[in-house]
């Protein structure tokens, strides 16, 4: 089971090590600033992109064989990250390293969810949200740290533990049930393991259909594409309105605090003069304190229910994002941003753990677009917030963006209404 952990380390810690090595990547490829910030756009869009059908595929055609040319083409592509002579082919490098990511870790997620019964799917959840942190907090650390020898060194280690990790899975998932073959039949061999939420109800029915050819046993390739098309609308199986509610409540969610880093870091420097190694050890503050909690947030997601956990960490967050224009001194805004980590955990703990137990026939496809809207919000928070930043302040920008998150709670509610009592 810690080869899951590890996997969901490892895709955030090589999608982050960039931003450290941007002033590296500029003075190398003889790029500007912006040329260099498209190596981060370059891998969040095939990221986020490629969820909303990768998932579909490992349902389809079982998680190993996708987890595993997953991880071995992040590592062929961090290969040719490492080694790239011109700036175009670094950007296909890691433009291939988002399409690859967005093979893993959303079917890691979903995978986990077969494995564990419900009744301990948030804690186990919850360690994989930390595991998911750690890579984000300590990207910048290690790429830093190698930068002083060589910035190609990160990419080199990437390969080796992506090559490790493809052999990994590649025997692990051999020898779990339903890993390697069609994932509508998963349910029919395991034993122990719950189909269904038992705080929130069932989300999920049986899905009728086939995309075989009535005379063979291969698949047309007209029926395979409408069959991911059939499985993204039944990933909730025929209660979309549900699934719909918990992809809303994701794209908020990184509107929220996981998307205003750059909101944060701005105000630091413009109200506080503080330079970015400083505005940095900050912001640590909020992915420190979102790794320590993440666990016990997943525990308590199984203790107290999905619902209540996530709509007291929408609470916590909100209050955080109104409370920080207010504070007097950058150390108040870094206990602010740890308090932020830990409510942040909490709203993901429950839905996360919502997502993955939406569907038990169609936990990949659901895992992986409940994955991609989150990113799609991520995208959107500098397009949302920086024009309310440049036309009206600070206090604006962290109040849109504090009303966004409780937005949340909008989406929160029809589920609770929606549940079956």
């Amino acid at each position: 089971m810690w080869g899951l952990f590890l996997g969901a380390f490892l895709g955030p810690f090589g999608g982050n090590v960039v931003q450290v090595l941007l002033p590296v990547l500029q003075r190398w490829y003889d790029v500007d600033v912006q040329a260099a910030a498209l190596s981060i756009t370059a891998y969040m869009v095939p990221f986020a992109a490629a969820q909303f059908f990768s998932g579909a595929l490992a349902d389809r055609y079982g998680r190993r064989p996708v987890v595993v040319a997953g991880f071995g083409a992040f590592g062929l592509a961090s290969l040719v990250a490492g080694a790239a002579p011109w700036y175009g082919l670094f950007l296909a490098a890691r433009a291939g390293q988002g399409l690859a990511n967005a093979c893993t870790t959303p079917i890691l997620m979903a995978t986990l969810g077969d494995r564990v019964e419900a009744g301990r799917l948030g804690r186990s959840l919850g360690w994989f949200a930390a595991a998911n942190t750690a890579g984000l907090f300590l990207a910048p650390l290690v790429a830093g740290a190698l930068a002083l020898v060589d910035w190609r060194l990160v990419y080199l280690l990437l390969a080796a533990v992506c090559a490790w990790l493809t052999v990994h899975y590649a025997r692990w998932l051999a020898a779990m049930p339903g890993a390697t073959t069609d994932h509508r039949s998963f349910d029919k061999v395991r034993t122990g393991f719950p189909s269904t939420v038992e705080d929130e109800g069932p989300f999920d029915k049986p899905r009728a259909g086939s995309t075989k050819d009535e005379v063979g046993d291969l698949p047309r390739p007209s029926l395979v594409l409408r069959q991911a098309q059939d499985e993204r609308r039944s990933a909730v199986g025929g209660r979309p309105s549900r699934f719909a509610a918990l992809c809303l409540a994701a794209l908020l969610g990184y509107l929220s605090l996981n998307g205003v880093g750059f909101l944060v870091a701005l105000y630091l420097a413009g109200a506080f003069g503080l330079d970015p190694g400083r505005s940095g050890a900050l912001l640590s503050a909020f992915g420190l304190a979102n790794m320590l909690a993440a666990g016990p947030a997943g525990w308590a997601a199984d203790r107290f229910g999905r619902l209540p956990v996530s709509a007291a960490g929408t609470v916590g967050a909100a209050a955080v994002l109104a409370l920080v224009p207010l504070a007097p001194s950058p150390p108040a805004i870094g206990v602010l941003l740890f308090l932020g980590g830990i409510a942040v955990a909490a709203l993901w703990a429950g839905l996360t753990t919502l997502a993955v137990s939406s569907s038990s026939e169609r936990r990949a496809t659901a895992s992986s677009i409940f994955n991609a809207w989150k990113f799609v919000g991520y995208a959107l928070a500098p397009v949302v917030y920086v024009p309310v930043y440049s036309q009206l302040g600070f206090a604006a920008a962290f109040t849109a963006s504090a009303g966004a998150t409780g937005a949340i709670l909008v989406p929160l509610a029809y589920l609770a209404a929606a549940s079956p009592r």
